[in-house]
């Protein structure tokens, strides 16, 4: 009697522990599911609430940099040391200088005194003028005075007007010393004087032989050789160079 008694009790013991065996490993299975399921939640949550971050340089609108300027401008050419070619007419004008007699004067046939000019091909010029006066003497001047000017200088391109006239111009005038300055040598006296017939001069007309001499203008008449001429001829049968502004006039013969 006593022996089932203590195999129930045993029995009983056994059960009641295996009961609280299956309970605690139950509770422990419910507890780990608890924590994996709150787990889960945490990572649900967390993964809800962390916001996307976007990087500034990719979210802000990048404003453009101005950009650099493109140099349009048209260079501008260098000037040519050398001028445009005239055409074939300025050639020709500037042949006329070759074609003159080399020696032209300027004088009224009365008196000791006349302008004498040298043209060269390049339109460059010398010449001198002189004026002797025997009678204006004094104290250590006995043989008189002498006016003189040694100049050179230089045409522009002459301009046809007709078949028979050019126009031109000055370009340049030099003279070897300064008019008003006298010297005294061999009992004679100097007065540097100015290139008469061209001091003053604008235009000059070149005229060449066979202009019309009715239609020459009436100073270059008057300082020309015409007058020498029993009858007059109808055209120039010389060169002439007339100095429009004073109304001088140069006669040249071709020889």
């Amino acid at each position: 009697m006593k022996k089932a008694i203590a195999l129930i009790i045993i029995f009983t013991v056994l059960l009641t522990g295996c009961s609280s065996k299956q309970n605690s490993t139950s509770q422990s299975n419910s507890l780990n599911s608890n924590t994996e399921d709150t787990s889960s939640n945490v990572t649900d949550t967390s993964e809800q609430s962390t916001p996307t971050v976007t990087p500034a340089s990719e979210s802000a609108t990048s404003t453009p940099l101005p950009a650099t300027p493109t140099n349009t401008a048209t260079a501008t050419p260098e000037p040519t040391s050398e001028p445009t070619v005239a055409p074939d007419a300025a050639d020709d004008s500037l042949s006329v200088f070759a074609d003159l007699p080399e020696y032209f004067y300027f004088s009224s046939g009365a008196g000791a005194w006349s302008t004498d000019l040298t043209i060269n091909a390049d339109g460059t010029f010398s010449g001198v003028y002189h004026d002797t006066n025997m009678g204006e003497s004094g104290d250590g001047y006995s043989n008189g005075t002498i006016y003189y000017c040694n100049f050179s200088g230089k045409f522009t391109t002459p301009v046809k007007i007709d078949d028979y006239s050019y126009s031109m111009y000055i370009e340049t005038l030099e003279m070897d010393g300064t008019p008003g300055d006298e010297s005294i040598e061999n009992d004679v006296k100097y007065i540097y004087s100015e290139a008469y017939g061209l001091t003053n001069a604008n235009e000059i007309i070149l005229y060449l032989p066979g202009f019309p001499v009715a239609d020459l203008p009436e100073d270059f008449v008057m300082w020309s050789d015409l007058y020498t001429y029993e009858e007059q001829p109808e055209t120039l049968p010389y060169y002439g160079l007339f100095n429009v502004q004073d109304g001088d006039g140069f006669v040249g013969y071709m020889e």
